[in-house]
């Protein structure tokens, strides 16, 4: 998470002239237009050749939608030409790209349960990572927008008000990447594999 809210040098960070604003532009608009090609294709194979749309499909789309609009806020950062501006529609941002982010590892997850769908512990433990997964993201998508009083004190330090000081922040960033160590062991467990595997044998 970003915390350049409770420094008052933030005026440092606009000093660089070098803008990178039309590489980000050509990789936020040629990676979009590429997931949501995928996107796309993946409904068409599910409802033309498997005839069937699981709620791991429907969670890929609203990751989509979000990721969508947490780029269309990148894209606005990338071109503009107001610095405090770029940094606004940064933050504006993150709690859509992280949510977006969420959903699609919601999306596997709803997919890895039902490859173990006769193995009930494993259903129960993904079911467990799911409701974290979903509970930590969103708290922390609040936390980013509510860092500082008023948000606005995020891109312009110099006004009134006050902001979590930066060992919070820290704190709840660490918490968060901490939450993919039990997705991915979970995930790489010999006997989840070893379902998994089983299931995929009888198709």
């Amino acid at each position: 998470m970003s915390g350049l809210g409770q420094f008052g040098s933030i005026d440092a960070i606009f000093k660089v002239s070098t803008s990178q604003g039309s590489a980000l532009l050509a990789v936020s608009v040629t990676t979009m237009v590429i997931a949501l090609l995928a996107c796309m294709l993946r409904y068409w194979v599910q409802s033309r050749i498997n005839k069937t749309i699981g709620w791991e499909d429907y969670f890929v789309g609203g990751a989509m939608l979000l990721g969508t609009i947490g780029v269309s806020f990148a894209i606005v950062e990338s071109v503009s030409q107001d610095l405090r501006s770029a940094v606004q529609f940064d933050y504006l941002a993150q709690p859509w790209l992280d949510m977006g982010s969420t959903l699609s590892k919601v999306s596997i997850l709803l997919f890895a349960r039902r490859l173990v769908a006769r193995s009930q512990m494993w259903r129960v433990v993904l079911a467990v990572l799911i409701i974290l997964l979903l509970l930590v993201n969103l708290a922390y998508t609040f936390t980013t927008l509510l860092q500082c009083r008023p948000l606005e004190k995020l891109w312009k330090p110099r006004i009134a008000g006050r902001c979590w000081g930066l060992r919070i922040q820290q704190s709840i960033g660490y918490f968060q990447g901490g939450m993919l160590i039990p997705e991915c062991h979970s995930l790489g467990k010999r006997d989840f594999i070893t379902n998994a595997d089983s299931v995929m044998a009888s198709f």
